[in-house]
């Protein structure tokens, strides 16, 4: 496979250490000392050699510090579906218990005032990202990333159906010039996801980097630079 994101040992221990972190749950795994969730990572893969088993302790130390990076790659061939060949029957069956907490059928309302762009990209049990289309303007993302967020365009392909979902930005990347697709960039965040009590821990086991609330949210932010004056709102509330 192409990987055009980051090293593929890197990709293999962010794919196990999420794998473990559903098993195990994300808050318990939170608790654990980075050297044994490692050491953990490494008895999953016993043909870990010595360079990946240092990737994996140097990766897991720094998500125990900061938690904003075993993203994992992104692989070209895997594009075409936004659905990872790592997703599960598990997952699938979670995605049948969400179908009742869609667009069309959940009871909140969305109040927005700014960019809807790109497609949910499903990758469980890794952290989802959103994919940018060709046709799409993410300048506003690029040259001001004080905004807080967008609404992702479509989540039909990668869920089998629609969900607002807003995205906070924490990088973006371009994918290469010679990958001939409908995409250009990946956008690494965290999906803000508005539900009941009754999806709440499906859409975490779904998404590990999700934000879900329940009442609601809001974000706001002021455009700097060329966007200067305009004013970002994307609220969502209960109806």
């Amino acid at each position: 496979m192409d990987n055009i994101s980051l090293d593929p040992a890197y990709h293999d221990v962010s794919l196990r250490f999420w794998t473990l972190a559903q098993k195990m749950g994300l808050e318990k795994l939170r608790g654990c000392n980075p050297e044994d969730v490692a050491s953990k990572i490494s008895n999953l893969h016993p043909k870990f050699q010595a360079r990946e088993q240092k990737i994996c302790q140097e990766a897991c130390f720094l998500w125990f510090a900061e938690q904003d990076n075993l993203w994992g790659g992104v692989f070209a061939d895997e594009l075409q579906t936004l659905r990872s060949p790592d997703v599960q029957e598990e997952t699938l069956n979670t995605l049948h218990q969400l179908e009742n907490d869609s667009a069309d059928l959940a009871n909140y309302s969305i109040e927005e005032t700014g960019l809807r762009l790109g497609e949910l990209y499903l990758r469980s049990p890794l952290p989802s990202v959103v994919l940018t289309k060709k046709d799409e303007n993410i300048d506003e993302l690029t040259t001001d990333l004080g905004l807080p967020g967008f609404i992702i365009g479509s989540t039909q392909e990668a869920l089998g159906f629609e969900k607002t979902i807003v995205f906070r930005i924490h990088k973006i990347e371009p994918l290469p010039q010679n990958y001939d697709a409908k995409y250009t960039h990946v956008v690494f965040g965290f999906p803000h996801i508005l539900t009941t009590h009754n999806y709440e821990g499906h859409w975490h086991q779904l998404m590990p980097n999700a934000m879900v609330a329940i009442g609601g949210f809001n974000f706001h932010a002021r455009g700097t630079g060329r966007l200067e004056g305009k004013n970002w709102v994307l609220a969502a509330t209960k109806k």
